[in-house]
């Protein structure tokens, strides 16, 4: 293109009367300020990592007004000039990673855009999980797609009052399948709904997909094919149309897997396209300081339940961190070796997690799904970590074969079931200069009892009362002496606690779980409930299904 790319690419465009579409990803000595004076609409432009600053009035060209797609992803200057009112209204896939975007600039971007956008990426960015009150406050559509009608295969979502904390708390209802995941209907596609006081023509009804076909693509090439009419399931004009946020990567930054199940569990089922590759597993807190190792982190999303079509009845396409599959947090921690948090986390953690949250996503957990990428997977392992991997292989061979079947008998239109699983791994430890010998007494060094070393330390010095006697002693402090067994039998499982509804105090009935239960997550809750005192904020979204579950599968 001659000395000066960017004159000869003006003239090009000159030439070209249907050029709209610009992808100059990473080239170092394009500026899209000095060839894009065009009188026509610029309907796609994809710059990302593009060192040239440009200048702030560039966001104002008159080229620039019917842009759908733009990506302006790691490169230099603010993302301030690109939030102004009035500016690029037909915008509808923006990406904007490694742009420092912070929650003050995310409240302006979703003022700006609301339900204007339905792909956004800010991946690698300084958002905290309360930037997600304004995602889901203004960007999701208002319309809520979960319903009682796939009861039987999916359960059903009760809802209840709305407290300061949390927003309005929602509750998972099983039917006799839905819980186990087994419900002979589960592959098949929804049937078609009929509303006798629906008014609207069908097409313009806004209702959960019926997981047949595929979502559209938000890459570069996907959109662009789909703005020149060259994709061959969605028509151009649904690339240019808007019915809220549908595709969302949060990759990279502060957001915690607290904010990602709230976002999940209040987010209406609307999203089909879900990416966040490591999350811290509480928001950084006075609490968790005090309870917790100072140096030490733990990443992953253990909320499986949020997954299912019940909760995300669009979720099509999800890239988590593996500990969703795998129940195995990733922890970063000073002082020691890689391979050394690796054995704590398999031999320490996880143990403590699968009673935590006993479920694991499954193929069939959500069977809507079709492609799962699964994050941050360590090379090395004692042995737990593949076998969970090994077991989701043989689900999915065993999910593919149950779907196979029912298409050969010329029955009703079958899902595509998990299609796509992709497995990120991190890079091998020794590989990376460790030293094998400091790596290889990372089982003896566990089990040293070493204070300097110990990751749960608390457990051995200050052991507190045993919860379930506690419990025992709490709720039978004014009942008649009986027997053990007939105590048990009779034992409430339930706490009435005063929490903060609707700005007013309402007496609602906590969940604390048996007196006698062989799990001690469940004991340690009811511990807290009662001997501790606490009833304010005890409502977090209803009672997860993990809570009813690590009892429950108990031996």
């Amino acid at each position: 293109m001659g000395r000066n790319p960017n004159n000869s690419l003006r003239e090009a465009v000159k030439t070209l009367p249907n050029l709209s579409c610009f992808l100059i990803d990473g080239r170092q000595d394009l500026n899209p300020a000095e060839f894009m004076h065009t009188e026509r609409h610029v309907l796609l432009l994809s710059m990302a990592d593009c060192p040239i600053p440009l200048p702030t009035k560039f966001v104002s060209y008159e080229c620039l007004r019917g842009l759908v797609y733009l990506d302006i992803s790691g490169t230099p200057g603010s993302v301030r000039p690109f939030l102004q009112r009035d500016l690029l209204p037909e915008l509808r896939v923006l990406k904007i990673r490694h742009k420092e975007v912070d929650d003050a600039a995310f409240e302006a971007l979703t003022t700006q855009f609301e339900t204007r956008l339905w792909s956004l990426d800010l991946g690698s960015n300084k958002l905290t999980d309360h930037a997600l009150e304004f995602l889901g406050a203004r960007c999701l559509y208002p319309t809520d797609l979960r319903s009682d009608v796939h009861f039987d295969v999916e359960g059903k979502l009760e809802f209840g009052r709305v407290t300061p904390d949390y927003g309005g708390w929602i509750r998972v209802v099983e039917s006799p399948w839905s819980g186990s995941f087994d419900h002979p209907e589960r592959h098949l596609v929804d049937a078609p709904s009929y509303d006798p006081h629906d008014t609207l023509p069908q097409e313009d009804q806004l209702k959960r997909l019926d997981g047949r076909g595929p979502i559209q693509s938000d890459s570069a090439d996907g959109v662009c094919r789909g703005l020149l009419g060259e994709d061959p399931y969605f028509a151009s004009a649904s690339f240019q149309s808007s019915q809220g946020l549908t595709h969302l990567n949060l990759s990279d930054n502060q957001i915690s897997s607290l904010g990602i199940r709230k976002l999940l569990t209040l987010g209406r089922g609307h999203l089909q396209q879900f990416s966040c590759d490591s999350m811290p597993l509480v928001p950084p807190s006075k609490a968790t300081a005090r309870a917790w190792p100072r140096t030490a982190k733990l990443y992953g999303y253990l909320y499986v339940h949020t997954l299912r079509p019940v909760l995300s009845s669009n979720l099509r396409v999800v890239r988590l961190h593996h500990s969703v599959v795998t129940q195995i947090p990733t922890l970063e921690i000073d002082g020691l070796s890689t391979m050394a948090r690796l054995c704590i986390a398999e031999t320490s953690i996880l143990p403590r997690s699968e009673k935590a949250f006993a479920q694991a996503l499954v193929p069939d957990t959500n069977p809507r799904l079709t492609s799962l990428t699964l994050t941050r997977i360590p090379r090395r392992s004692s042995g737990p970590l593949i076998s969970k991997l090994i077991n989701l292989l043989k689900l999915l061979s065993i999910q593919e074969r149950i779907i196979s079947d029912a298409q050969s008998r010329r029955g009703p239109c079958t899902l595509a079931g998990l299609r796509h699983l992709r497995l990120e791994f991190e890079p091998d430890p020794f590989e990376e200069g460790f030293s094998m010998a400091e790596d290889l007494d990372a089982e003896e060094l566990l089990n040293s009892g070493d204070k300097g070393f110990s990751f749960f330390e608390d457990e051995v010095q200050q052991q507190p009362p045993r919860p379930s006697s506690v419990i025992g002693r709490t709720l039978n402090s004014s009942l008649p002496i009986q027997s053990e067994d007939e105590s048990v039998r009779h034992e409430p499982e339930y706490l009435s606690a005063d929490v903060s509804l609707d700005e007013q105090l309402t007496k609602v009935q906590v969940w604390i779980g048996p007196k006698v239960s062989d799990n001690s997550v469940v004991d340690t809750r009811g511990y807290t409930l009662l001997s501790l005192g606490i009833s304010h904020g005890v409502v977090h979204g209803g009672d997860a299904p993990d809570y009813r579950n690590a009892d429950a599968d108990q031996p």
